[in-house]
């Protein structure tokens, strides 16, 4: 009989540990599952006039209030994110119907990158977010002014509430602490490399780490300019020595891929790996500037870099 229980209190021990590796989405819906037999009852029980009165009076909608940064875009809603899929798509409700919905299409949150565009349906398309493993973006490693791009925008949000603003003890503190982390007047670009996601859905804390190959700074083109690989010292000018890549560099966008436009947000980087003997890159790990991309559910869309819309005509 002590047997048979142990049997079970593991069996049932084990199915919980599978259900807490699933995405939040998914716990909800399951547990949402599980109770939804006793919602009826929920129904009978009877409310005070008081009661619904109050509930009404402090119910709010929740409207997301996004404001696009660019002026030929569009701002799509988040309709639906598969489970099993979490960390590599989402569905958005824009699709052929919009005349900025295109393949290859980039996604965007304010200036940081989502992901990009890669199947269009007549009135909804689907994300491929960065997190994927099958997204490549050619990025750059920025250090200087707004570095600390991610910090910087929480602090605006905090600073932009009136309950912060007539703290003037707490609002010069954020307004001192955003100036240290605006930084020089100038920043600085430097190694160049392909970031791409991990892909790891059920285990969610690893499927939000970004991977970085093929980073050096080996040529050089209008923002950097060419530098050794283990020393950063310029090769053909007299500038300042600086590494080539470093923790908590913010890696943005090249634009070098035809798809992405050069600047937006990407990653910040975690740690960087040791040269190995005969190495001519770095590899590296990094963080997304969106902490957490299953809040959102609002994104803008734009036309890709090197896109030209085309009439074709199928008459001879």
């Amino acid at each position: 009989m002590y047997r048979k229980n142990l049997r079970q209190y593991l069996v049932i021990a084990f199915a919980l540990l599978i259900i807490i590796s699933f995405p939040k989405r998914a716990q909800d819906a399951l547990r949402n599952q599980f109770f939804k037999p006793f919602i009826p009852l929920s129904r009978l029980i009877p409310q005070s006039r008081n009661q619904k009165a109050h509930l009404s009076k402090n119910f709010i909608p929740h409207q997301n209030s996004y404001k696009p940064v660019y002026s030929h875009s569009v701002v799509a809603k988040v309709i639906y994110r598969n489970p099993t899929n979490w960390n590599s798509f989402f569905w958005i409700d824009q699709g052929k119907n919009n005349p900025h919905i295109t393949l290859n299409s980039p996604v965007l949150y304010q200036n940081a990158l989502v992901g990009v565009v890669d199947y269009v349906g007549t009135k909804q398309a689907r994300v491929k977010l960065v997190t994927n493993s099958s997204l490549t973006v050619s990025v750059r490693a920025m250090r200087g002014k707004n570095q600390y791009y991610d910090l910087l925008s929480h602090l605006n949000a905090l600073s932009s509430y009136e309950c912060v603003q007539n703290q003037s003890g707490l609002f010069s503190q954020l307004l001192d602490l955003k100036s240290k982390l605006i930084g020089p007047n100038e920043s600085i670009y430097l190694a160049k490399g392909e970031l791409f996601g991990l892909s790891q859905p059920l285990w969610r804390a690893d499927g939000k780490i970004l991977l970085g190959r093929g980073f050096n700074c080996s040529t050089k083109d209008e923002l950097s300019i060419a530098r050794e690989l283990s020393s950063g010292l310029p090769t053909e000018s007299n500038a300042q020595v600086s590494p080539l890549i470093l923790p908590d560099d913010l890696l943005i966008t090249t634009g070098f891929d035809g798809v992405f436009p050069a600047g937006l947000a990407v990653a910040k980087v975690l740690t960087v790996e040791p040269l190995e003997e005969g190495a001519y890159f770095y590899t590296l790990k990094a963080a997304p500037v969106i902490a957490n991309f299953d809040s959102l559910n609002q994104v803008e869309v734009i036309l890709p870099l090197n896109f030209h819309q085309e009439k074709v005509s199928l008459l001879p």
